[in-house]
């Protein structure tokens, strides 16, 4: 998570290139006493090749067809992790579920035709027809304004863990891989119901209606958790597609706030790539483990090798500059100043040495002029920084207006299956403005 710019003051971006100096810009071309270090992707990217996971988006619909007499097993176990906090919810539980819940070993579920057909409608509702879904969870209590005023009085986190436990119990699975992927597609679906132009006014009026943010905070706190709290490191595979389709027409990759997580991009074969990120040094969780050897100053012709199941690239340091220094606060609250600099690592294909492309890493915050798409260049982050653009909050914003983007412009975001348009990242803003308030959609926690 990169924290907002202490400094108002516009960051030029300053392209590198050996025949040519920028008043005001060094730049290194390497010393001769410099000897070559070589390292392998899992040398450098070990935290991401350990921790990322790219998942896949699923037609939830077809859950129905995953209704297995384990599930009964699997959502009992379920409730019993989460009786304490769901009390609020066992007289719906019991209804639904035709099934006592006092306590956890009277909770008995059986998966009879009843119960599939209720399941059912859950999913082909959450993926057809939210609206519907919203309509369901009104028609059962859930637009409380009891609940709503116990809940100012209860823990956020234990919030958080009931509402999107009540998701988990509909879509329990002995897998967990399976019930995550499946859990990811809903957090999408319940995003795009928020905040798509279509179904902005409908979302609009339960966040202006206090007896409706009990459901509301189903919808943030399933969307927080997979797209951020949990899933801020994962990749959506059909965000990576959509963005393989762009490269292959010659397009860069403008990744904002980026860090040093590049591998899984460089593994699908997009080859061009920028990020933009300050490289925090008092942030490493969020950066790989050999970030700042990426950024390193006086080591032109550095290498670093990724033997992959399809391809083997080698990746070379081929220059660094400084453009003087930026201003950051650390998460110690010291403020520092940090250099500049932009570092190239050029793409090779390692056994022809064939040029694919170029990796620039710009040590710099991102300003509004980032954010732009044309036929050079197309822009991503992870879900989790996007909120940083689009919150007016001064202690968290990054200082961008998504109003002042271009009308076309989307953003592709790392856990999100389509891009979000300018109008999708201005209702974002708008809902921060509301009276609504609950866990912010940029925050994390593991």
């Amino acid at each position: 998570m990169i924290l907002p710019n202490v400094t108002s003051k516009r960051t030029l971006s300053f392209a590198i290139g050996f025949a040519m100096l920028t008043t005001g810009t060094i730049v290194f071309q390497g010393c001769s006493h410099h000897e070559k270090e070589t390292k392998t992707a899992e040398q450098v990217f070990a935290k991401w090749l350990n921790k990322e996971q790219v998942f896949h988006d699923h037609d939830l619909e077809q859950c129905k067809d995953q209704l297995t007499p384990d599930y009964a097993v699997t959502v009992k176990e379920k409730f019993a992790e989460l009786h304490n906090v769901m009390t609020q919810f066992h007289p719906f539980l019991a209804t639904f579920y035709a099934t006592k819940t006092s306590s956890p070993s009277d909770f008995t579920v059986t998966l009879n035709a009843q119960l599939k057909e209720k399941l059912a409608k859950i999913y082909f509702m959450i993926e057809h027809d939210m609206p519907g879904f919203v309509a369901f969870l009104q028609n059962n209590g859930f637009e409380s304004g009891k609940v709503n005023n116990s809940d100012s009085e209860s823990n956020f986190r234990d919030i958080i863990l009931r509402d999107r436990g009540l998701i988990e119990m509909f879509f329990a699975n002995k897998d967990p891989k399976v019930e995550t992927e499946h859990l990811r597609a809903v957090a999408n679906r319940f995003f795009e119901f928020c905040f798509d132009p279509e179904t902005w006014p409908m979302f609009e009026a339960l966040i202006n209606h206090d007896d409706s943010h009990p459901i509301v905070r189903i919808l943030y706190a399933t969307t927080w958790y997979y797209m951020a709290g949990n899933g801020w490191k994962y990749w959506n595979k059909s965000c990576i597609d959509n963005m393989k389709k762009e490269a292959d027409k010659g397009k860069k990759v403008v990744y904002i706030a980026g860090g040093s997580d590049i591998y899984q991009l460089l593994r699908h074969g997009i080859y061009n790539i920028e990020l933009i990120d300050p490289q925090l040094p008092t942030q490493p969780k969020y950066y790989s483990e050999g970030w700042d050897w990426l950024i390193k100053k006086d080591a032109i012709g550095d290498e670093i090798t990724m033997g992959l199941p399809d391809k083997k690239l080698l990746l070379r340091r081929e220059s660094y500059s400084e453009a003087g220094t930026f201003r950051a606060k650390l998460v110690t609250e010291a403020i520092v100043d940090l250099p500049k600099s932009t570092t190239e690592w050029v793409v090779y294909d390692q056994p022809t040495n064939k040029k694919l492309g170029t990796l620039t890493l710009s040590r710099r915050f991102a300003v509004q002029e980032d954010f732009v798409q044309n036929d050079k260049q197309i822009v991503m982050i992870s879900f989790n920084e996007m909120y940083f653009v689009v919150t007016p909050n001064q202690s968290k914003s990054w200082g961008i207006n998504p109003e002042q983007f271009a009308a076309d412009f989307v953003l592709y975001a790392k856990q999100l299956r389509e891009p979000v348009s300018k109008d999708v990242m201005v209702n974002m803003r708008k809902t921060e403005q509301s009276k609504f308030s609950f866990i912010a959609l940029g925050t994390e926690i593991n």
